[in-house]
């Protein structure tokens, strides 16, 4: 299983931005573990660049904005290119039986 998918695809017309936003928050959490390790160019683009747009998604959900779900998907796209291309390797955790 690769440790930065979404539990279900983001593009599924169906999905709530609640969910969409449950799987950013778990990227969130994966890049906060890989900025603990890394040089401070890795910390210094998360700060830039990653932190204001999860903060700008959680405004999004809540405020039910209508273009949520698109800026959602954009969003996870971002984290996870950063977390495959961020210089320390995060290891995921057992899976829970």
């Amino acid at each position: 299983m690769e440790p930065f998918a979404p539990e279900q695809p983001s593009t599924a017309l169906e999905r709530a931005p609640e969910d969409m936003l449950a799987d950013l928050e778990r990227l969130a959490d994966a890049a906060e573990l890989k900025v603990e390790i890394s040089s401070a160019a890795v910390r210094e683009r998360y700060e830039k660049e990653l932190r204001p747009k999860l903060d700008e998604m959680r405004v999004l959900v809540a405020q039910e904005s209508p273009v949520a779900k698109n800026a959602l998907e954009d969003t996870i796209v971002l984290f996870r290119e950063w977390l495959i291309t961020a210089g320390a390797r995060v290891v995921p955790a057992e899976p829970s039986e």
